[in-house]
């Protein structure tokens, strides 16, 4: 919907003339007392304090800068809206992609234990261990951010990617000193490929997955890396300081950048904004799932041929996606 006051934050996406209609559907899932009590207690760890803290790591890291937020004033106008805002992620430390902030996160919560935050790049990278290995599953950009991260604290890092991948995305991947492996599996055994691999040559397992065998310290990796999203919600606040927006529009892919930013916004606006979930009509998981409207997470299964490879994911994490 759209209406003169509306205010809107999202992403450019493509439009071609020959596309397919936009479907949409209303989440009308209710909560039961179980389920809400965990998704407060999930949203609980998005909070002011905790995004605000993770910012600050994020400022101190070498080359960090805040992303553009650009005013489309003129889509807005003719759209019969007051505001729309795109955040503009490709400007991410250069790596055009916004996965970085999360892993680089995840990572500093690795080294510095139970040290208090806000923690610092200068003082974690006297802690590294040259030979520490990071080991992730990506389609590209997760994987691309944690070479980056491995590369910056001069360590090893051993990425897998799934059938299909573009052989340009694991060069790129490599250009950063980085193992790279395109396996013949799609990104889910991927994941579990990677997780096996972490355990054989004891390296750090840095997903941002979630995995139904997951032990409670396995899932405070994903979580920290759905955390470190929260900075772009930051600079968006820092940016435009009067902002309400009315609408949010976040990509859906595994669902950990749609869940985060959907908590951490929680915490940001009240009433908080109506969040609009995007994903491409191949990998339409949250759809589907919106359709059946039994809380029940729906996969999709074969191939999913789309412009958008990052978000193209059979299934989505359940912590993520409660929103």
């Amino acid at each position: 919907s759209s209406g003169i006051n509306a205010e809107y934050v999202g992403t450019v996406g493509i439009v071609r003339p020959d596309m397919e209609e936009i479907k949409c559907v209303l989440n009308t899932i209710s909560s039961d007392d179980g389920m809400k009590q965990e998704e407060d207690d999930l949203i609980k760890e998005f909070s002011k304090t905790q995004a605000e803290n993770i910012h600050e790591y994020h400022k101190s890291i070498p080359g960090y800068m805040p992303t553009p937020l650009q005013n489309l004033s003129n889509l807005a106008d003719k759209l019969g809206i007051s505001k729309l805002w795109v955040k503009d992620e490709s400007k991410r430390f250069d790596l055009n992609a916004f996965k970085v902030l999360g892993s680089s996160y995840a990572f500093a919560k690795y080294l510095a234990g139970p040290e208090q935050e806000p923690l610092s790049f200068g003082e974690l990278v006297k802690k590294i261990d040259k030979e520490t290995l990071l080991v992730s599953a990506t389609d590209g950009n997760h994987g691309y951010g944690v070479a980056f991260i491995a590369k910056l604290f001069n360590c090893k890092a051993k990425i897998v990617m799934p059938q299909g991948s573009v052989l340009h995305r694991a060069q790129r991947i490599r250009d950063f000193g980085a193992e790279c492996d395109i396996l013949d599996v799609n990104y889910d055994a991927c994941v579990e490929v990677a997780k096996q691999e972490a355990k054989k040559f004891g390296g750090l397992f840095i997903q941002d997955t979630a995995l139904e065998s997951d032990t409670d310290e396995e899932r405070k990796t994903p979580l920290a890396i759905m955390q470190g999203y929260m900075t772009i919600l930051q600079e968006f606040v820092h940016q435009a300081p009067d902002a309400t927006p009315t609408h949010v529009f976040l990509q859906a892919g595994v669902g950990s950048f749609a869940g985060s930013l959907s908590a951490h916004l929680q915490h940001l606006f009240s009433p908080p904004p109506i969040i609009i979930g995007v994903e491409p009509s191949e990998a339409d998981c949250m759809y589907k799932s919106g359709v059946a409207g039994d809380g029940i997470a729906r996969t999709v299964d074969g191939e999913m041929s789309s412009i958008m490879a990052g978000l193209a994911v059979v299934s989505q994490v359940s912590e993520g996606c409660q929103y």
